[in-house]
């Protein structure tokens, strides 16, 4: 397991909430309009709360006024009517469905981690300055930076940091350390921003028990300099380090796909005797190879999201954890294909599929 949450973090997302003050009875209709700017999904019910977004539908932000009955915005639900709303990001709905009766309600932001978080070279810090606590011969405190792996910082004492200050405030809710030996060095990790007087821990210390790529997630900050600290067991060797904001995945999956742990290739030249005897084995490269399939995304959150990162993966290596909340499956990869959505035929929804050859660490 190697995502790391703040405390709490990763507790289920916030509850719907319901807009509606009684049950909608047929033929009254209902008012509502989206009057913030981020989307919310909105659905009914004959009473109880729901569970899952399937069946909603997506207002964007700042949408006109809608005025329906629930029967006709939702077939198939009868009788006493509730009509709730779900949001990722904090938006306001006006509602009204009560004679002279407007209310307008806050949806709070709520982060569902079942849905893959993506760190990229369009989301991530790139420009500032880096500054090591200490750095080994023949090894770089800048190296870290570029994304790549053939090189890599490597403290000359423990404990270390290492400090990415950006010269300006920026919003970050992530951390992503790939390329490391922190779990074969028996190394503790915390990660932290400074708040102008001192430096803040933005997670619990934990000890790295693997090589797997990190990802360590917190509540989004806005900072100006960010590090890692470590200490116990011996000087590791780092080759990426990044601070950025997550693209967050609009649906989550979980069917069809090869956890990254179990999508081993190894290519192994073997030698045998002219009789057929086991001579020895040559293992030349170890790599994890997957693929990743999403569906009914809407196009508006497509066409807002998507083109950073085509453009991002062919610059650079990228991280994903699938599903951080449950497994913790992070990989630092690259594709040989860019990711390119299609329509589904379904209203505006879209598909995308993603395959990813990416790092051994064992």
């Amino acid at each position: 397991m190697t995502v790391i949450f703040e405390s709490g973090l990763n507790q289920p997302p916030a509850d719907w909430v319901e807009l509606t003050e009684a049950d909608v009875v047929f033929p009254n209709g209902v008012t509502f309009q989206n009057t913030g700017t981020a989307p919310f999904y909105l659905k009914a019910t004959t009473g109880p709360k729901p569970t899952s977004v399937a069946g909603s539908i997506e207002y964007p932000g700042a949408a006109k006024e809608t005025n329906a009955l629930i029967s006709d915005l939702f077939p198939g639900v009868s009788g006493g009517d509730r009509l709730w709303a779900y949001a990722d990001n904090q938006t306001t709905v006006m509602v009204s469905h009560l004679p002279s009766t407007n209310r307008t309600v806050t949806l709070s932001p709520s982060q569902d981690f079942t849905r893959a978080r993506i760190a990229h070279y369009n989301n991530w810090l790139n420009g500032g300055t880096v500054t090591a606590s200490s750095t080994a011969a023949s090894f770089f405190a800048t190296a870290p930076t570029n994304g790549l792996t053939y090189e890599k910082w490597k403290p000359s004492s423990l404990p270390a940091t290492w400090e990415y200050d950006h010269g300006s405030a920026a919003n970050c809710d992530y951390c992503v350390i790939g390329a490391h030996t922190l779990g074969t060095n028996g190394n503790t990790l915390q990660v932290q921003y400074y708040d102008g007087a001192t430096w803040v821990d933005l997670v619990p210390s934990s000890a790295i028990t693997s090589d797997e790529p990190i990802m360590v997630l917190f509540t989004e900050q806005t900072r100006q300099r960010w590090r890692i600290s470590i200490s116990n067991g011996t000087a590791p060797t780092i080759g990426v380090i990044k601070f950025g904001k997550a693209l967050q995945m609009q649906r989550p999956l979980y069917g069809g796909h090869t956890p990254v742990p179990f999508a081993r290739q190894t290519i192994l030249r073997s030698t045998k005797s002219e009789t057929g005897e086991f001579l020895g084995r040559s293992k030349q490269r170890t790599y994890l190879n997957t693929s990743y399939e999403w569906q009914h995304l809407t196009s508006d959150w497509v066409r807002a999201n998507w083109p950073s990162f085509q453009r991002a993966i062919e610059e650079s290596p990228f991280f994903i954890a699938w599903r951080p909340a449950t497994f913790g499956d992070v990989a630092l990869a690259q594709t040989e294909e860019i990711p390119i959505p299609t329509n589904m035929g379904i209203r505006d929804l879209m598909s995308v599929g993603l395959s990813i050859r990416a790092r051994g660490y064992e």
